[in-house]
């Protein structure tokens, strides 16, 4: 993995969980999915930052109920673009 994916990586997973910031909590401690199609390498400039409760542990999580979690929080790449928002602004605030 190359430094810059490594740097970008970490500023998605300090943002926090994006399912738990739509819900209005901050700063819950994310973990990183890739956004990818059937088949399609992983890339890490397409990832989202979620908590274990709504990446892979939960009956609310993507990985376990996708239909339930894209109806509540809209698809990866709705969420993917939030993501790329909220980077843009706290790096214009820093």
């Amino acid at each position: 993995m190359k430094k810059t994916e490594r740097e970008y990586l970490q500023k998605v997973q300090e943002l926090g969980c994006i399912a738990c910031i739509k819900l209005g909590y901050y700063d819950t401690p994310a973990e990183i999915h890739h956004v990818r199609k059937f088949g399609e390498k992983r890339n890490h400039f397409r990832v989202i930052p979620l908590c274990p409760h709504h990446h892979r542990t939960s009956k609310e999580s993507h990985h376990l109920n996708p239909k339930w979690f894209k109806e509540t929080f809209g698809t990866q790449e709705d969420l993917l673009k939030e993501v790329e928002i909220l980077l843009d602004v706290k790096s214009k605030n820093q």
